[in-house]
């Protein structure tokens, strides 16, 4: 039986220290680039491979040893607003889950803001690197901050949580609203519905580079064309009380919503806006019949599940594993291919139990006295 090759036999053959090897295989910069791939090379040609339950017992041991270092993480965002971020429920759950996430992997998070005019990312990556910040999880970027040109890369191991910044091609978290959205349709359709309508606030749907939009558009091709019912999507601020621009002119945006559903008639509706539901109450006043919804963005009823919270709390930790992982295996820079991890969950049935929740009563000659 052929024996193991270890770090002893890479050590003799490349004429070098053991720990030279050691540092060599996890791609430290204490040791130079034309140094470490030499090594590496030599350990693939011997046929190294790492003993798994070594690892795991050196992360056990590790996992087991109190940690007195705290280090910094850079949380880099690109909002309309310095802390304007921080309203949105996505973005506030990603934040959450990464702290809760760091705190306990030994990192404390500290934001720095990219939309300060004074704060360009050329000075930022200057400030990083003399504060000792090698790690920086971006997110919370406005769907229009494609890129971020003038920084120093090859400094820092970095992840971005969601679609934005697009460039450079880095490691990114998010949740797969894909999914989602495909998994409440088909839930929708198995229980009987066929018109089934969506509620979106345009701005979430542009900060997941039109999933939401895409997945029910794809899943209505499963639909008799009979029954299809056009998204209802607007604009906001910081919640729905902002004015519906359509077509005709400015509606007040309950009123459009109003119309919509008697000229559309759609039996239930999805809804992803923050707030969504609640607004939806307002007309409850004896102005639907029959209309039914889920919220993917609250949950539904009385329970309100945090779904989509729940999720993106999920992304904020998976995106701050992904990053403690690129650290402790020194890996700086662009990587030549980037990972997407795309985060899911299961629709419970609860989340779906909606039609006795909103058994409205359609009476149109109540339209304009709608508040």
């Amino acid at each position: 039986m052929k024996s193991r090759v270890t770090q002893s036999h890479i050590a003799r053959a490349a004429g070098v220290h053991n720990t030279t090897v050691s540092l060599a295989l996890r791609n430290s910069p204490a040791i130079p680039e034309a140094t470490r791939k030499r090594i590496q090379s030599i350990a693939q040609e011997l046929g190294y491979a790492p003993d798994p339950a070594l690892q795991a017992l050196i992360a056990y041991r590790k996992g087991c040893a109190p940690d007195r270092r705290e280090d910094t993480l850079a949380y880099v965002t690109h909002w309309y607003s310095k802390h304007g971020w921080e309203q949105e429920p996505g973005q506030a759950s990603y934040f959450a889950g990464a702290q809760r996430k760091a705190a306990q992997c030994g990192y404390r998070l500290e934001h720095f803001d990219l939309g300060d005019p004074e704060l360009s990312p050329r000075r930022l990556s200057h400030i990083l690197f003399h504060r000792g910040i090698t790690g920086i999880l971006f997110a919370a970027f406005r769907h229009d901050c494609t890129a971020i040109p003038d920084f120093d890369w090859g400094l820092f191991s970095s992840v971005a949580i969601g679609c934005f910044p697009q460039t450079p091609s880095i490691h990114r978290v998010m949740e797969n609203q894909r999914a989602i959205m495909r998994q409440a349709m088909r839930r929708l359709a198995g229980a009987g519905y066929r018109r089934i309508g969506l509620v979106l606030a345009s701005e979430y749907d542009r900060q997941a580079d039109g999933a939401w939009s895409a997945s029910f558009l794809a899943e209505q091709m499963r639909i008799p064309s009979g029954m299809l019912v056009p998204p209802f999507c607007f604009e906001q601020e910081q919640s729905m009380q902002r004015q519906h621009v359509g077509p005709a002119g400015t509606l007040r945006l309950d009123v459009a919503l109003a119309r919509w559903i008697e000229e559309h008639a759609p039996e239930v509706v999805i809804s992803v806006a923050p707030g969504a539901t609640d607004h939806l109450a307002r007309l409850s006043a004896g102005v639907f019949h029959e209309v039914s919804w889920v919220d993917l963005m609250e949950g539904t009823g009385s329970s309100k599940a945090p779904l989509y919270r729940n999720i993106c709390e999920r992304v904020g930790e998976v995106a701050i594993e992904t990053l403690a992982d690129q650290l402790q295996q020194n890996v700086r820079g662009i990587q030549d291919i980037a990972k997407i991890m795309l985060l899911e969950t299961g629709l419970a049935d609860s989340d779906l139990e909606s039609a006795s929740l909103a058994a409205w009563q359609w009476s149109p000659e109540r339209m304009q006295a709608v508040p």
